[in-house]
């Protein structure tokens, strides 16, 4: 039955409930728009940062309700335009966003990304969104007539709790799937393939381009306000399914070079430390040095999975958050097979 397939929703879906995006101010001038606990796996943080007659904000986000809450603080509490967006990466929930901004800021606005969004944007990010709206038009039917019957996938009965529990999973994709029906997707208008600086006196920031999380990953750092946003690259939970695992920690330690007092994470809280940056270090370190090891014995993909022990990482990075345990354990088989890649050359 196609309802099978809904077993994701939980996890995909989470952020059509979210709470309302909360501003931090990081300083004067400088805000944080980060997303509630219970959504930071689901949409991403953005940066404002107040120059002298306009805002630069880094990451679009997807949430029409979140990019509409972050539009009306630049014109309604910073009172100035935004005039630089940068998207750190590909991925939607730092780039859906990007229509919404250039509507309300015209063609003055420049949205920056590496060279690499110009294709990955259109023919990754807009395909992928496109997929999840069809899945989700194709389960819902069934999953409404589920909870009709009343009956499991078991064949047994939903308690009382969970025909609850299911109903609010189900009612999430709805409003989800409501609010992603017509999304369209906006490229760069300026795109960069090496170092790239504004002066923006104060505020100004330059760009240096990696690749880790993806083939073209953008980190922002304004130096005099001693900022660093990093998309994510610095995450509280790293997913390295499109990503170069020797790559990104390369990244990291370039990262760890640079002179900045805060950071802004693509998810999770700001940060005054770099204990995140040495965590998922120490977690690059072992994937990369473990899979290499095992290539070299002669063991393929599959006896590499078997063998490879990340506890250590798990434990370092997610400590006993459940929600984040769990993220932990779903995405390593897409980073053995990256790291496994990268050590056979395919990459």
């Amino acid at each position: 039955m196609p309802f099978r397939r809904l077993l994701p929703l939980p996890t995909l879906l989470l952020s059509a409930l979210a709470g309302a995006i909360e501003f931090s101010e990081l300083q004067s001038g400088v805000w944080a728009a980060l997303q509630p606990a219970d959504n930071r796996f689901n949409d991403c943080n953005s940066l404002l940062v107040e120059a002298h007659d306009y805002v630069v904000v880094i990451d679009a986000q997807e949430s029409r309700a979140d990019v509409q809450a972050i539009i009306d603080f630049a014109k309604n509490t910073i009172r100035k335009p935004v005039r630089y967006l940068v998207n750190t990466h590909w991925h939607g929930d730092h780039t859906q966003g990007n229509t919404l901004y250039l509507q309300a800021f015209g063609e003055k606005l420049t949205i920056l990304g590496h060279v690499t969004q110009a294709v990955d944007i259109p023919e990754r990010a807009a395909s992928a969104h496109a997929e999840r709206v069809a899945e989700l038009q194709q389960q819902l039917p069934a999953a409404r007539e589920q909870l009709d019957t009343g009956i499991k996938l078991d064949g047994g009965r939903f308690s009382d709790q969970e025909l609850a529990a299911q109903t609010a999973r189900v009612d999430r994709a709805q409003a989800w799937l409501d609010a992603n029906l017509d999304t369209n997707f906006t490229g760069p208008t300026l795109t960069i393939n090496g170092v790239y600086s504004v002066d923006a006196g104060d505020a100004m920031f330059t760009i240096y381009p990696q690749r880790g999380h993806t083939r073209g990953d953008l980190i922002v750092h304004f130096p005099k306000l001693r900022i660093l946003a990093a998309g994510d690259l610095v995450d509280v939970m790293p997913y390295s399914g499109h990503g170069y695992p020797r790559e990104w920690l390369a990244a990291l330690q370039f990262i760890g070079t640079l002179d900045f007092s805060i950071i802004v994470p693509g998810h999770g809280p700001a940060l005054d430390d770099r204990v995140l940056i040495a965590s998922l270090s120490a977690y690059f370190e072992s994937l990369t040095r473990q899979v290499s090891t095992l290539a070299g014995k002669g063991m393929d993909l599959e006896e590499i999975r078997e063998s490879i022990d990340l506890s250590e990482s798990r434990e370092l990075l997610a400590g006993n958050d459940t929600a984040a345990g769990n993220f932990f354990d779903r995405v390593q088989g897409e980073a053995i097979e990256r790291a496994y890649a990268e050590v056979a050359g395919s990459e």
